[in-house]
């Protein structure tokens, strides 16, 4: 699923059916499972009503095996964020996922954008650089961290982390639609024009 192509989600789902069918009780292999459905439909290669629920079911299972599995919560808080809009829920799991994994920092760049949502920008940032301190060479999180500032309104400090992004790497696709959102959301078409 690394490749994050359908044929990628094929070879992966096979190999996870596989490991279930020599052990059923294999948590680890729902939770593979699970991120093929989440990921299938964030790229957009299943329906969300069809993969969201699936997913869901395969979380569930998981964690009926084994409670403490970190991924398990986040996915989950993931899925109460995006699919299910229960804000709560999901806060409740991304705690839950950094309880047992407080050095996960894609856990905390999600809970960070749950912050976000709920407009609690100040918390969002704050969640935001703990994920960078915890993976300071990812381009994915720096460019979410500085996307919390562009989200608060703090602009100078958002576009300052997205340049930094592409001072380090040029080419990174992300910090370049973040910094032209912005620019044009904001009413900066000459600036948006330039990147």
């Amino acid at each position: 699923s690394e490749r994050m192509t359908e044929e990628g989600f094929k070879m992966a789902f096979k190999y996870f059916q596989r490991a279930l069918e020599k052990d059923p009780d294999f948590a680890l292999a729902y939770m593979g499972l699970a991120y093929i459905n989440w990921f299938s439909t964030y790229w957009g290669n299943a329906p969300p009503e069809i993969a969201y629920p699936k997913a869901k079911s395969l979380i569930l299972k998981a964690l009926s095996i084994d409670k403490g599995l970190s991924d398990a919560h986040k996915l989950l808080g993931s899925i109460y964020m995006n699919h299910e809009w229960k804000w709560v829920k999901a806060e409740e799991e991304y705690n839950l996922a950094i309880d047992l994994n407080p050095n996960n920092a894609i856990t905390h760049i999600y809970y960070s954008f749950l912050m976000t949502v709920r407009e609690r920008h100040e918390e969002a940032i704050k969640i935001a650089k703990r994920a960078l301190d915890l993976d300071p060479l990812s381009n994915y999180i720096h460019t979410l961290y500085g996307a919390s500032y562009l989200y608060a309104g703090q602009l100078k400090k958002g576009i300052k982390e997205l340049r930094a992004v592409l001072d380090y790497d040029p080419n990174y696709f992300l910090a370049y639609f973040y910094l032209g959102f912005n620019f044009r959301a904001n009413n900066m078409l000459e600036e948006a024009r330039k990147v």
